[in-house]
């Protein structure tokens, strides 16, 4: 099984398959924490903050916090299986809306790795029969609907690419312009960048703990 939050993951490093595949994780970050304060915030104040929420988004919220596929098998979506935030129908179609508790980027821009979940999202609710997806929608700390077409013919491709680097049988490249804000940085800043590194080799350096506190 593979979820959007992983192909988001994925975009943001590839090394981050392959370390989750063979078992090394990472504490809850700060980011990590604040994000699952906010969900229960909205969660528990969901009812009197809906207008604020919905403020110049269209459609009626036909579900919160809802799992897909609902109606279809998992094998339907190449194992890919996720929980999107707001579901909202229009005249139109429909919408997939994620609520994040991050500062937003610049200028309106929406992050890659949510642009991606955003499109993951997509590609199951037309799955699973909420078609067709019109846009989805990502909203920051800012309140500010931010918008994005799905191009969800691309997600079978990512989710490919996500089982192949998960697979592999040696250390991905990582992308290192994120190294600073990456939880897997102090595992990262101890291997050698070009070392072609197996997962054997990996787990053999256990026993002098280098697992991610």
């Amino acid at each position: 099984m593979v979820s959007p939050t992983d192909l988001s993951d994925m975009i943001w490093c590839p090394r981050i398959p392959w370390f989750k595949s063979i078992g090394v994780q990472t504490s809850s970050s700060h980011n990590t924490k604040k994000g699952m304060y906010f969900h229960k915030t909205i969660e528990d104040l969901f009812n009197q903050i809906r207008s604020m929420l919905s403020l110049h988004i269209p459609g009626k919220i036909i579900g919160t916090e809802i799992y897909l596929p609902q109606n279809k098998r998992s094998e339907d979506t190449l194992g890919l299986v996720g929980r999107v935030d707001v579901l909202r129908q229009t005249s139109d179609g429909f919408i997939v809306q994620e609520l994040k508790s991050c500062d937003p980027p610049p200028s309106g821009w929406i992050y890659e790795t949510h642009r991606v979940q955003l499109i993951a999202y997509a590609y199951l609710a037309e799955i699973d029969g909420f078609s067709p997806v019109v846009y989805g929608i990502v909203i920051y700390r800012d309140l500010m609907p931010r918008e994005i077409e799905p191009d969800i013919d691309s997600i079978p491709n990512l989710v490919r690419r996500y089982y192949k680097l998960r697979d592999s049988f040696v250390m991905p490249e990582g992308r290192y312009e994120n190294c600073r804000y990456c939880s897997y940085r102090p595992l990262c800043s101890i291997l050698p960048r070009k070392a072609k590194i197996t997962k054997e080799q990996l787990l053999s350096l256990r026993e002098l703990d280098l697992t991610v506190k």
